[in-house]
């Protein structure tokens, strides 16, 4: 029989997929020479790729073309898609332990706002017990798509992202202190160089190169939070 917990949620897979994003955000590609009609000649420029989620809502897919199946999509672009989800039977611990910690805050002025500092004035504030249940190990599918309109914008960001990238890279999708779940390696597992099966240069069909990662990490259920208190007579 299945023992349920109450109703919760903390976006765990969710926060990885952000952090995804804003690991591949933020990268450059130089744009060729470009003569104007009037004859001016503009210089080649830096420009940032934009990285967002690849799964999408019809309408919000019908906004971004404006309403028209005649709209290209604009390049370059990265987009991240969550592919697969699969256990990791090998990985599985106790499912019924239980961790114990006995956590302390700093003491809080509510006055100023902020935790008090100091060798003199640092004094303990409440005190906790958290349970942690141990959580299930899981691994994640990650293709990362890299959309370009020509060969020159495939090369200068595969040179730039392999390099950081390959062959793993850290990801961490939590910062509190008693979360053991939260940091994790991303592993770079296959390269899909081009969409297309046979190359042509007349083609005018968007290329896309695919990055597949594999991401394991622990699905972790709710700890339990207990306050501390003094019984006072």
């Amino acid at each position: 029989m299945l023992n349920q917990l109450d109703w919760w949620y903390d976006r765990q897979m969710p926060r990885f997929l952000e952090q995804i994003v804003r690991a591949f955000s933020g990268f450059q590609y130089q744009s060729g020479q470009r003569v104007l009609p009037d004859g001016t000649v503009v210089a080649p420029q830096l420009k940032v790729v934009p990285c967002t989620m690849a799964m999408q809502d019809r309408m919000v897919g019908h906004i971004l073309r404006n309403n028209s199946e005649n709209t290209t999509m604009a390049t370059p672009r990265i987009t991240i898609a969550h592919t697969n989800l699969v256990g990791r039977r090998a990985d599985l611990q106790h499912p019924g332990h239980v961790d114990t910690r006995q956590v302390t805050e700093r003491d809080y002025d509510p006055l100023t706002g902020k935790y008090v500092v100091g060798a003199i004035d640092s004094r303990p504030s409440r005190s906790y017990t958290v349970e942690r249940l141990m959580p299930r190990p899981f691994e994640m599918t990650i293709n990362v798509d890299i959309w370009t309109s020509n060969l020159d914008q495939k090369y200068q960001l595969a040179e730039q992202i392999l390099t950081i990238v390959y062959p793993d890279f850290a990801i961490q999708n939590s910062d509190t202190a008693l979360d053991w779940s939260a940091l994790t390696l991303m592993e770079l597992t296959d390269i899909n160089w081009s969409s297309r099966s046979i190359p042509v240069g007349t083609e005018s069909e968007i290329d896309v190169m695919t990055f597949t990662f594999r991401l394991p990490f622990w699905l972790t259920p709710p700890a339990k939070v207990m306050q501390q208190r003094i019984i006072e007579q």
